[in-house]
């Protein structure tokens, strides 16, 4: 695999988690979020 795949699978990778982070943040899930270990500052 060449280094501009690899980039390329990684920044893919970053999207989808992006994605993901917005679905579970969203304004229905937001008190859910908040109230989750996600959702708690150390």
């Amino acid at each position: 695999m060449t280094k501009a795949l690899r980039v390329q699978d990684y920044l893919g990778h970053i999207l989808k988690a992006i994605e993901r982070l917005d679905r579970y943040t969203s304004d229905r899930y937001e008190v859910a979020f908040l109230n989750s270990e996600l959702g708690r500052m150390p």
